[in-house]
């Protein structure tokens, strides 16, 4: 996600709440598998415990972020181009 952050892939709204599902994906498809192990759960257990629970306040973060971020990268580039 950095990679694609570097390459301004955040800039706009919908690219930047993109990134920021994928890289919430990435989390879910390591979390659940350790939590399923770690604790003795079951597939099922572990999924709805370690992402589906998580889920709808994840995505309200995104919004709100998504759309905040191309406003900071905003504010960074006026603040940046002042002596």
């Amino acid at each position: 996600m950095g990679w694609r952050a570097e390459r301004r892939w955040d800039r706009s709204p919908i690219r930047a709440a993109g990134l920021m599902v994928l890289g919430n994906l990435v989390i879910y498809a390591i979390g659940v598998p350790v939590l399923a192990w770690t604790l003795g759960m079951s597939a099922g257990d572990a999924l709805f415990y370690g992402a589906i629970v998580f889920i709808p306040w994840d995505l309200f973060k995104v919004v709100v972020a998504a759309g905040l971020l191309p406003l900071a990268w905003r504010l960074v580039g006026t603040r940046g181009s002042q002596p």
